[in-house]
């Protein structure tokens, strides 16, 4: 999937809004570890597997598995007081929306889209409370739902609430089956982007996901593997990550990148009233 708008008139509006709220947050590069729950060590873990995997040549200076809950706003914050996604996403952003759930598959944190008294609301969570980092390696692992045109979009997003830059890890719809990775860059005044795409055929299943990022190139990963590069100056902003969900209004301009939205705008044979994507673990790792 490739837009040929500016991408901060599809999502990254919601985000900008979200920061507005959060307490503010910066990790220096030489603090102390942030985790709750450190991947052990050796390759043997795996890059798709529950368990929070090793990298040769990095050590994990962040992550969460999702074993214990419930979620605290101090850990992972997420959106709501009447926040409405952007991009073409109906209805507001919902905190309840957001759960941990540590009995769910060895502890899951779950991103629900719900349609109930007439209207849809969303997930958003980002972990700026607690960490954001300069550069290095991001990954998660996910899980997606069936539905048309539920839409989401997993990112780096600055700590410091200077767009651009931004990093999209993986954005796109539940049903897939194309994933798109974006890099913003430059300035307010003359953004500039790069997009990449591949397919992942059914989403459905679990799959790691991530951006790793050097001063001079930006390396996209999937199932731990690189699948596409960006050869460009990397920012040197502290970025934390963000999930966003929304489904999409079929009436909405952005409704053509997204499957056309939800047909009719409410659930469907294709879209049901209730969907969740699952996060197994999310980590951040620096270079050994």
């Amino acid at each position: 999937m490739s837009n040929p708008t500016p991408r901060a008139t599809r999502w990254t509006a919601s985000l900008a809004i979200a920061a507005v709220v959060l307490a503010a947050c910066s990790t220096p590069t030489d603090a102390p570890a942030l985790s709750r729950h450190m991947p052990a060590e050796g390759p043997a873990a795996g890059f798709n597997s529950p368990a929070v995997p090793a990298f040769n040549g990095w050590v994990a200076d962040f992550s969460d598995d999702f074993s214990t809950g419930p979620r605290n706003q101090d850990t992972w914050e997420a959106y709501g007081g009447g926040q409405r996604p952007t991009g073409g996403a109906m209805g507001y952003y919902e905190r309840s929306n957001v759960t941990i759930d540590p009995a769910r598959e060895s502890g899951t944190m779950g991103l629900r889209y719900l349609y109930r008294d007439g209207r849809w609301t969303s997930s958003g969570v980002s972990s700026r409370p607690q960490f954001s980092a300069v550069q290095g390696r991001w990954e998660f692992r996910a899980k997606f739902p069936r539905g048309k045109g539920l839409g989401y979009a997993f990112l780096l997003w600055p700590d410091n609430q200077q767009w651009p830059p931004e990093v999209d890890m993986a954005e796109g719809v539940v049903n897939g089956p194309t994933v798109s990775s974006f890099y913003h860059y430059g300035t307010a005044q003359d953004p500039r982007r790069e997009a990449r795409e591949r397919q992942v055929p059914d989403m459905t299943q679990w799959h790691t996901y991530g951006v790793i990022m050097e001063s001079d190139r930006l390396t996209y990963t999937f199932d731990g593997e690189p699948w596409a590069t960006v050869d460009v100056a990397v920012t040197t902003t502290p970025l934390w990550i963000g999930f966003q969900t929304g489904a999409i209004d079929p009436k909405a301009v952005e409704a053509q990148w997204f499957e056309g939205g939800v047909t009719g705008g409410v659930p469907n044979a294709e879209t049901p009233a209730d969907a969740t994507i699952q996060i197994d673990w999310v980590a951040h790792y620096r270079k050994a």
